[in-house]
């Protein structure tokens, strides 16, 4: 389920990973992979992990340029399908 959000003034990208990470540690599914054995579909979870935030700096770009920019650098983010035979089911990027 992507989501996006319009944030202005000063962003603390710190508590932001900070944050995400909190979660990530509360929520066993978020640290998940999923393998089929047998015809039997096995849940793995990992350890709590720091995740590093993916981060886009659109700001040295004039305004009618990051729409464009924006839409290339999340697009992959977006569209591209995730694989839940790895460790991590889930994207994350500023």
């Amino acid at each position: 389920m992507p989501a996006a959000f319009e944030v202005s003034g000063e962003l603390d990208l710190n508590a932001v990973e900070a944050a995400l990470n909190t979660i990530v540690a509360r929520h066993e599914v978020l640290r998940s992979s999923y393998s089929e054995v047998q015809g039997e579909i096995y849940q793995q979870a990992q350890a709590p992990y720091g995740c590093q935030v993916e981060r886009f700096d659109l700001s040295t770009l004039e305004v009618s340029a990051q729409a464009e920019a924006l839409e290339q650098t999340s697009s992959p983010l977006v569209n591209t399908p995730l694989c839940c035979k790895r460790r991590k089911c889930y994207r994350r990027a500023i």
